[in-house]
């Protein structure tokens, strides 16, 4: 038995700073991904990706990896190659205590500070916006 301390994005919740597929742990730690072999207790590849802001989660979808950010929420496939990043009119958190970020089955929801909201297909496509200004 061991333990491993895990150092996610400053940002991010516990929940969502790291993915666990099988024995690889996959860890966001802002513009940097660590992937992590729980047996062998190593680190098996580290990744940069060019996320605009800082990340506040990870999250695995089958075809990739969503990161959600501050400013851009972003698509990466398994190899951290950026497919497409969509940015808002502002940052993506909500002072309305709405779920600024979720998953559906077939597209990505947000919310920003100025209360718009947004759907984005997993292609990175625009599939609706509303703004109540």
């Amino acid at each position: 038995q061991y333990s491993v301390a895990l150092v996610g994005s400053g940002q991010s919740w516990s929940d969502n700073c790291a993915v666990l597929e099988g024995k690889i742990l996959t860890i966001i730690q802002d513009n940097r991904v660590i992937k992590f072999d729980l047996e062998q207790r190593i680190v098996i590849s580290t990744y940069e990706t060019n996320l605009y802001g800082c990340a506040f989660g990870l999250y695995s979808i089958p075809d990739g990896y969503v990161i959600h950010g501050e400013l851009e929420v972003a698509m990466y496939d398994k190899e951290f190659h950026k497919k497409w990043g969509f940015s808002g009119r502002d940052i993506f958190v909500s002072i309305t205590n709405k779920q600024a970020f979720q998953l559906r089955e077939d597209r990505v929801c947000l919310y920003d500070f100025e209360d718009n909201y947004y759907e984005v297909d997993y292609n990175g496509n625009l599939i609706y916006e509303r703004s109540d200004r």
